[in-house]
């Protein structure tokens, strides 16, 4: 298990309390508006390029490598 210690939102960096690490889906922010756009924005990009990495691989990583 891990040691509890301070969270912060991932685009502002506004403390969120003390705690173990998150694990939830995506980044951890704060609840602002801007803040959640800027982590949906974020993830989005990972997708993005996450399968343009499949893509280079030919999905070898998914099919076995076949």
């Amino acid at each position: 298990m891990s040691k509890p210690k301070m969270q912060h939102c991932f685009n502002c960096g506004e403390a969120l309390g003390v705690y173990e690490t998150y694990c939830g889906d995506g980044p951890e922010v704060c609840g602002s508006s801007e803040c959640n756009r800027e982590a949906r924005n974020a993830e989005s990009e990972a997708r993005a390029s996450r399968f343009a990495e499949a893509m280079e691989d030919d999905f070898n990583r998914y099919n076995g490598g076949w």
